[in-house]
């Protein structure tokens, strides 16, 4: 079976360094495909938001969703209990509704992150969309993409050799992202 820092060293998971504040150590993980690297380094800082209430970049957005979760910071769970969102209003993160399931939404106001938790505290990200790219294909196209993102995800996890390990439940990863 693979381990995560074995995928890590053959460069077939490539792990994201959140900058964090002076010798703070990161208290969760994310891992990405190296496609979705690519991504990030080379085509996201290019890209501008489409909504014009964004004050932020859709770059700037990415690493404030990956800077809150590595630092160990709250992430607001679809579905948790309504007392873990006092004083927020959107709901950053939800497991999405395909079989099987263990596969998650990381949200933004221009960005959506699909991946899996591996454990509680190191999440792989398997796709990143623009979320106009994907209202615009189900507009036009009157057809979802999240059934071929889920899929997508549960195929990348079993190339990764990664499928067949035991996953946190939705009530270990909602626990363990809240603080």
């Amino acid at each position: 079976m693979s381990t995560i820092s074995k995928l890590a060293d053959e460069e077939r998971l490539i792990k994201f360094d959140c900058e964090l504040e002076g010798s703070a150590q990161p208290q969760r993980l994310i891992y990405a495909h190296p496609r979705v690297a690519n991504f990030v380094e080379n085509e996201l800082p290019n890209v501008e938001s489409l909504y014009p209430e964004n004050t932020t970049s859709p770059a700037e957005q990415l690493d404030e969703i990956f800077h809150q979760f590595c630092s160990g910071g709250n992430i607001n769970v679809a579905g948790a209990a309504s007392w873990m969102h006092a004083g927020h209003d959107q709901e950053e993160l939800k497991e999405l509704r395909c079989e099987p399931r263990d596969v998650w939404e990381f949200k933004t106001q221009d960005l959506r992150i699909f991946g899996w938790f591996h454990t509680p505290d190191i999440f792989i990200v398997s796709n990143i969309s623009m979320k106009s790219q994907l209202e615009q294909y189900a507009g036009e196209a009157g057809r979802d993409l999240y059934p071929r993102i889920c899929a997508e995800a549960i195929n990348f996890r079993g190339l990764l050799g990664l499928e067949d390990c035991p996953r946190p439940t939705y009530q270990e990863i909602s626990n363990g992202l809240q603080n």
